[in-house]
């Protein structure tokens, strides 16, 4: 009978003390102990971390999480996460904190709702902030003098452009129902 791994768990010993009783052992029941291959060491790492991403997947589809954007952005900032990455919006930020909460869920073996709890503590930042809207208003900086000519030029050619892109147009359709009539 083959049996594969070692006898350190049945033995209590070192790795020095498990080699000889397991060569000690391997002669006295006629019970050989193989070591597992590289190679099944390597698939075997790469299963447990599958089986972890999926775990952490699964917990993040359960996990409730604040729909606010502000909220979620305020949650982000406590776990020391970037509010806004290139191109998320809202829904993407909401997802990328159950992520994290499910992540810190099952590395740690703390429930979300304790992690969104520690975090909103009062020590870890300024939990009492509430956001207020604030009111739109029209803001502009007067430009120089220079600047207002440059725009004015630009503003004369444009329409010097359009009137005589217009007055082709009406042209070309006038010549069109000439032919069509």
């Amino acid at each position: 009978r083959i049996k594969f791994g070692t006898l350190e768990s049945l033995a209590g010993k070192g790795d020095a003390d498990a080699k000889e009783s397991s060569a000690s052992a391997g002669t006295k029941s006629g019970v050989e102990v193989l070591g597992f291959s590289q190679e099944t060491m390597l698939s075997k790492g790469k299963y447990e971390e599958q089986m972890r991403k999926f775990n952490v997947e699964m917990r993040a589809r359960t996990i409730a999480a604040p729909t606010h954007d502000n909220d979620v952005k305020m949650q982000l900032r406590k776990f020391e996460e970037p509010i806004c990455l290139f191109g998320e919006g809202p829904a993407e930020r909401r997802d990328r904190l159950k992520r994290i909460l499910a992540k810190m869920e099952v590395e740690q073996g703390v429930s979300a709702a304790e992690l969104i709890k520690a975090a909103s503590r009062p020590d870890r930042g300024d939990s009492s902030y509430q956001y207020e809207e604030i009111p739109k208003q029209i803001f502009y900086t007067e430009g120089s003098e220079e600047l207002r000519k440059a725009r004015v030029w630009v503003l004369q050619y444009s329409m010097q452009q359009a009137r005589a892109r217009v007055s082709q147009a009406k042209r070309k359709q006038a010549d069109l129902d000439k032919y069509i009539a």
